[in-house]
């Protein structure tokens, strides 16, 4: 899986510049000279010393919510596993957006700590339709937040063991550097006072 952007033609047509990234591949811009057939790389982005091969793709899953609709997430799990591995489940901003399996700096860092990653595109997102992407549209907010419980259910399906914490006190335990009010509210609200175990 790939994520290129920000395409431009030159002023004949004939070169076509794109930015161009993987989970494994941080972004470099390329260009494609259609007379020649050709594809070029024109940035050599410094990776600072990490080893490109340590990088981790992810999987792309799927799972019911709770009136039946399918979620898509994808899955990055750390190269070092254990029964106990920790996961955390992202959700992009927007809350229209989209969860790519672009190069991703921090999800890559986790995962070398042993975190996995669920990335989640709950409905909202944006990429699957018009339909879709307006189903968390004023009254139907708290439903794409559900879609996140049933995230959770995902997790415990595959094995991870959940149990209730005190979202607030365990957050300031696990040093957790971002959570809005409305976070704390919306888990709360749905009962969603769950956590992957360590």
């Amino acid at each position: 899986d790939v994520c290129s952007s920000d395409l431009a033609l030159d002023r004949s047509e004939n070169l076509v510049a794109f930015s161009f990234a993987s989970p494994t591949r941080n972004s470099d811009i390329w260009v494609y000279d259609r007379a020649r057939r050709s594809l070029n790389q024109i940035t050599h982005s410094d990776t600072a010393g990490v080893d490109l091969k340590a990088l981790v793709a992810p999987r792309l899953i799927s799972y019911k919510s709770f009136d039946g609709r399918e979620i898509t997430a994808w899955y990055y799990q750390p190269a070092k596993r254990s029964s106990r591995m920790p996961v955390i489940v992202s959700v992009h901003g927007g809350p229209e957006g989209q969860e790519r399996p672009g190069f991703n700096a921090l999800y890559q860092y986790y995962l070398s700590r042993g975190y996995a990653v669920l990335a989640t595109n709950v409905r909202g997102s944006t990429g699957y339709g018009k339909t879709f992407t307006h189903l968390d549209d004023v009254r139907k907010r708290e439903d794409s937040v559900k879609d996140l419980a049933y995230a959770v259910e995902w997790l415990k399906a595959i094995g991870y063991q959940i149990r209730k914490i005190d979202r607030v006190r365990e957050a300031a335990r696990r040093n957790v550097f971002r959570m809005g009010l409305s976070d704390l509210i919306n888990w709360s609200v749905l009962g969603c006072e769950q956590q992957a175990a360590f």
